[in-house]
């Protein structure tokens, strides 16, 4: 779902030259536009894996947001609790992916920390 969102993202760019004010409703109805989450799998809230998050590259802050800059894009996944043997995953517009099995690493919105795998 990332990388579907990752493409959306960019097409969104190419028509409006930023990402300010992304919306990807009309591929996932049950995308949060306010704070920027999608649990997955789609629309199935009883049996949420990860929870994915897009924010700005430089504010850290949902799309919908006025003070979002619009000129990158991080999106982490979060694995819930229950799904410990799964990866958390960041993934950034500037081209950077990792993943890791420690939990709260990639909350920092910058990298996977010192036990890091790339995918």
């Amino acid at each position: 779902e990332m990388q579907v969102l990752a493409g959306e993202l960019e097409r969104f760019k190419g028509k409006n030259f930023s990402y300010k004010g992304f919306n990807p409703t009309h591929v996932y109805s049950s995308f949060n536009v306010a704070n920027g989450k999608l649990t997955v799998p789609v629309n199935r809230p009883q049996d949420v894996r990860y929870t994915i998050t897009l924010v700005d590259a430089d504010t850290h802050k949902p799309f919908s947001d006025s003070s979002a800059t619009g000129l990158g894009w991080v999106m982490i996944a979060e694995r819930t609790p229950a799904d410990d043997r799964n990866y958390d995953v960041l993934m950034t517009s500037s081209g950077l992916r990792c993943q890791t099995k420690t939990y709260n690493q990639v909350e920092n919105w910058t990298n996977c920390g010192s036990e890091s795998e790339p995918w």
